[in-house]
């Protein structure tokens, strides 16, 4: 096989192999709780939480009063009053 491909296998094991996160009470080691992961689950987690954030950042950027506070973004009481003349 070459070494690409051997890789490549390598790579899609490390990705879905299951591993199990458990959180103990430290005096009595008892388990709190347990989940089973995979790399390839908490890759997909973390991605849709990212780009969650970000969209809701924006949103409440573009249509809140926030983005007053923005520099270079005129408020609308100044372009309500500001009158251009030809």
């Amino acid at each position: 096989m070459s070494a690409k491909r051997l890789k490549r296998q390598r790579l899609k094991k490390q990705l879905f192999t299951k591993n199990r996160l458990v959180i103990l009470n430290e005096e009595s080691f008892e388990e709190i709780f347990s989940l089973k992961l995979n790399l390839m689950n908490v890759f997909v987690v973390v991605t849709i939480s990212a780009i969650l954030i970000i969209s809701i950042t924006t949103y409440i950027i573009a249509f809140t009063p926030l983005r007053e506070f923005i520099p270079g973004y005129a408020s609308n009481k100044l372009k309500k009053t500001q009158h251009f003349w030809p």
